[in-house]
């Protein structure tokens, strides 16, 4: 599901957020959090957006709206994610990198939203 584009300027306006976007080159990703309110921006350079098996980090803001009905973005924490680091897992971790089979990655797009046509 998209995020609401104001909802992103919002918290793009943040120096938090500005920070992170310059950090990882532009390449962030946008989701809606567990709790209302909150919205969870990853970096995508290494994995895909949200609190998945594939995204590394990212920064948690809490978004309402101000009396104007404008978005306003307050930066809560950095996105923890905990990580299983055995040796299958790192193994896994690189096959999936250079495109081989390997355990982490969907092997078809069963119940995927976009499914991308190449």
């Amino acid at each position: 599901k998209n995020i609401d584009v104001n909802i992103v300027n919002a918290i793009l306006e943040t120096d938090d957020a500005q920070v992170f976007q310059w950090f990882t080159g532009d390449r962030l990703g946008f989701t809606k959090g567990k709790n209302p309110n909150e919205y969870i921006v990853s970096d995508l350079r290494y994995g895909i957006e949200g609190d998945s098996v594939f995204g590394w980090w990212g920064q948690i803001f809490n978004v309402t709206k101000n009396r104007d009905g404008q978005f306003i973005a307050n930066y809560i924490a950095p996105l923890s994610i905990e990580r299983n680091a055995d040796g299958d897992a790192i193994k896994d971790l690189f096959r999936a990198a250079y495109g081989l089979d390997n355990n982490l990655l969907a092997k078809e797009d069963y119940q995927c939203e976009n499914k991308l046509r190449i």
